[in-house]
């Protein structure tokens, strides 16, 4: 059964410096990946601070009513109730500050689906909402927050701070073994710079596989195309121990792929090649291309049909005879069905995956000529 996900996003995320007690506000949704659909029922939801190594910060909320309001948060114990309501439009403005004896430290808050409900393995907080409907909700993190001691002139004269300059990032956390992938993406809509169904989905089932022995990449060479965030490609490389990772997309997903390359542990020893790369017939220089590709990850790919050819090109010229393809597949438009039958065309054999609570079709794809699967 494909279950539904809905996503937690900040249209105004909060700040990455505040200072100690400047009130600041965040804006926030619940909405599907393409952000065309809000969803439609209250919902329970909770923020929190999430990681902070000073034990003496506290959040507070101010209530809609009167603005003075507060609840006190102390961090790992308590979540504040926030309410999601459809009928006020589904876009929610929370009123938070933050305060602390000590300033100069750094956090991150998370909004969740509150109250106790089951969590997925692999997308951290993320929690089933069952009501009169089944569906993930994702949560959001904030980037982290530099908290800074009040200015000189704030503390002499009471006076209200303005409102401070709001981060344009948030944050989508997932579990690995032994750890945590975070992936940066925009708060306002792109199409490489954020996270979709189609990636979240296959993390869950890179994790499923590999937990099970069934799937390995340790030693193996793997390269995404379209990788966006470079969500997929940065997982697989957490989940397991490849012995190279490229992260492919064109020139303008560059600089969020190695941003959220460099939030990767120290402690990961695989290599990490991250490089523009145009679909098509092979390029002339793909020197860095210097080991034969096992794994070829392909999430999301097929929503622009006018695209379809000159992916096929680039498999063409990719796929030896080792090489394997993992597809994570959303359909977006019926016609781009037509992907799998130009695939077949190529003689290319496709064997689709059924597992429980997919959020989206999964496929292993192999050359005929060297087919194993």
């Amino acid at each position: 059964m494909v279950i539904p996900l809905y996503y937690i996003r900040f249209f105004k995320p909060p700040p990455d410096v505040v200072e100690c007690n400047q009130p600041f506000s965040v804006v926030w949704t619940i909405e599907t990946d393409l952000g065309d659909e809000s969803y439609w029922q209250s919902i329970p939801v909770t923020c929190n601070i999430a990681s902070c190594q000073d034990p003496s910060v506290r959040l507070r909320v101010f209530s809609d009513k009167t603005k003075t309001k507060k609840e006190v948060l102390q961090p790992w114990t308590k979540e504040i109730k926030l309410d999601y309501n459809p009928m006020r439009g589904g876009v929610v403005c929370t009123r938070l500050m933050i305060e602390s004896t000590s300033a100069n430290s750094s956090l991150q808050i998370v909004f969740k689906l509150g109250g106790k409900t089951r969590r997925h393995p692999v997308w951290t907080y993320c929690g089933l909402f069952e009501n009169n409907d089944c569906l993930w909700i994702l949560p959001a993190w904030t980037c982290p927050i530099k908290l800074m001691n009040p200015t000189k002139k704030s503390q002499r004269v009471q006076i209200s701070l303005p409102e401070p300059v709001s981060s344009q990032q948030a944050e989508r956390i997932l579990t690995v073994p032994g750890g945590t992938v975070r992936i940066c993406e925009d708060a306002f809509q792109s199409i490489a710079r954020h996270v979709w169904d189609c990636g979240l989905g296959m993390c869950s089932y890179i994790f499923q596989q590999t937990q099970k022995g069934i799937l390995d990449f340790n030693n193996k060479n793997l390269i995404e195309l379209g990788s966006g965030t470079a969500l997929v490609g940065i997982y697989a490389a957490q989940c397991s121990t490849p012995s190279c990772v490229y992260l492919t997309d064109l020139p303008e997903a560059i600089e969020i792929m190695e941003q959220n390359v460099a939030l990767m542990p120290p402690q990961n020893n695989v290599e990490m090649v991250v490089k523009s790369l145009e679909w098509g017939p092979i390029p002339e220089k793909t020197s860095w291309l210097e080991m034969p590709v096992d794994i070829v990850l392909l999430t999301d790919v097929l929503y622009n049909q006018g695209s379809h050819d000159v992916l096929l090109d680039t498999l063409d010229w990719l796929v030896q005879k080792q090489t394997k393809i993992l597809l994570a597949y959303k359909e977006r438009n019926p016609d781009e069905r037509v992907f799998f039958e130009k695939l077949k065309q190529r003689d290319y054999q496709i064997i689709q995956v059924e597992e429980e609570d997919l959020v989206c079709e999964i496929y292993w794809i192999q050359k005929n000529s060297y087919n194993d699967l």
